[in-house]
């Protein structure tokens, strides 16, 4: 990862933060990378994994299944197929998945500033809930908010609108965590305040996510070392 690519340092926080989950509090996107693989790859499919994950890794898991479905030519049903993503995931969920570099020290510094914290995530209440609780993250947020509670993916603003109006905030007042293009570039547009933390899966396109975002750290430990202790 390119440190030019860094910026927006110091950052000035808001009173509202929404984070993202996979691939910017927990490393988990590899794995979801693995499952595309296991499962396109099973079936025959020739494709460009990274382009793939990066297409669809904003998309709930019916999302991308629909994906596969139109471009590949998938023929299992979205419901068949969205049980056996979600029972790989758990599992690596439960077992394997760690979290990011200096989340806990940041998370903390936000609590401690009284900033109120949510997590919008594209995957499965039940799936998120195991990793979250193994790695002492589920209590530190006041509600996780999911893609299919309200709908749709990232590619439209409606989880961040949601997340905002439950904690009683405009977008404006809110900063959104994220990790990929499609995500911030949504939540740019609704008019909220945006933050990018790199991801090994989201390489290809960290020019870009660097480019749409206000502020862009190699992980959270540089926005502990930069942060501005004067809010927006």
């Amino acid at each position: 990862m390119k440190k030019e690519l860094v910026k927006g340092l110091p950052y000035r926080m808001t009173p509202y933060a929404i984070f993202d989950l996979d691939g910017t509090l927990i490393d988990s996107m590899p794995y979801w990378e693995k499952i595309d693989i296991d499962l396109l790859t099973a079936r025959g499919v020739q494709f460009d994994p990274v382009a793939t994950t990066e297409a669809t890794k904003a998309m709930s898991i019916p999302e991308a299944i629909r994906y596969w479905q139109e471009h590949f030519g998938v023929r299992e049903s979205v419901e068949e197929l969205s049980a056996e993503v979600g029972r790989r995931i758990c599992k690596a969920y439960a077992e394997d998945v760690p979290i990011k570099p200096h989340v806990y020290e940041y998370l903390d510094h936000l609590k401690e500033q009284g900033v109120r914290m949510c997590i919008a995530t594209s995957s499965q209440l039940e799936q998120v809930e195991v990793v979250m609780r193994r790695l002492d993250l589920w209590d530190r947020f006041e509600f996780v908010l999911t893609a299919p509670q309200v709908g749709r993916g990232k590619d439209f603003p409606d989880i961040y609108l949601e997340a905002a109006r439950r904690m009683g905030a405009k977008p404006e007042e809110c900063t959104v965590f994220e990790d990929t293009l499609a995500a911030v570039q949504t939540a740019a547009k609704a008019g909220f305040h945006t933050v990018a933390v790199a991801d090994v899966c989201g390489a290809a396109a960290a020019e870009q996510i660097s480019a749409a975002a206000q502020c862009y750290v190699l992980d959270m430990g540089q926005l502990m070392e930069r942060i501005s202790d004067r809010p927006l």
